[in-house]
């Protein structure tokens, strides 16, 4: 009898898993959840302040209140606005937290909420603050928006130190001189070593 009850469990449980969809279990995506309407890429723009496509290059993890991480993106180009060619922008997350990820290599178009002193991601509406990068997405947001893709503006980078070319031309200037001195000085008392060996 325990037998049987024990067969009849394993053929009900096969069943059920017959009947589930073969999306699910093949880890496909599904169905948004209910409450969560999809917002296209093109009312998404408008309601962001800055759309750039880029690609992360780099993360860090915020601390205190926030734990919000923040992503370092390489700006292909400005689909709405214009900026710099690198920035950081704020508001990414686990995923689990209904905040994407932040992982280098990501390229993406972005829709940021921005003012002077940060940028982060745009969630006004929706939980889609991040688009695939593809050409027709791109080329539909430029037109929604009505401004034609923008170059971002290269970065100096303020790690190496910078030296100014009038700087160099005048230590050329001045050192020549010196150096002509100090090699006259050289010959100068080698001679009179010279003359007093004699």
């Amino acid at each position: 009898m325990h037998k049987v009850s024990r067969l009849a469990i394993c053929i009900l449980m096969l069943c059920s898993l017959t009947t589930l969809n073969n999306k699910a279990l093949a880890g496909q995506p599904t169905a948004s959840p209910t409450g969560f309407p999809t917002i296209s890429p093109i009312r998404r723009a408008q309601a962001a302040d800055i759309v750039l496509e880029g690609a992360i290059i780099g993360t860090s993890s915020s601390t205190g209140t926030s734990y919000l991480d923040t992503a370092t993106i390489l700006v292909e180009r400005y689909l709405k606005g214009s900026g710099p060619d690198r920035v950081k922008v704020r508001g990414f997350g686990s995923g689990a937290d209904c905040r994407p990820g932040a992982y280098p290599g990501t390229r993406s178009i972005f829709f940021i909420e921005a003012d002077e002193n940060n940028w982060q991601l745009s969630f006004r509406l929706g939980l889609e603050p991040l688009q695939s990068a593809d050409p027709a997405s791109a080329l539909q947001i430029s037109e929604a928006v009505g401004q034609l893709p923008v170059t971002p503006v290269p970065t100096i980078d303020t790690s190496a130190p910078q030296t100014d070319p009038s700087f160099l031309a005048c230590m050329g200037v001045c050192l020549i001189p010196i150096f002509l001195l100090g090699a006259l000085g050289f010959i100068g008392v080698r001679g009179s070593i010279a003359q007093r060996a004699r």
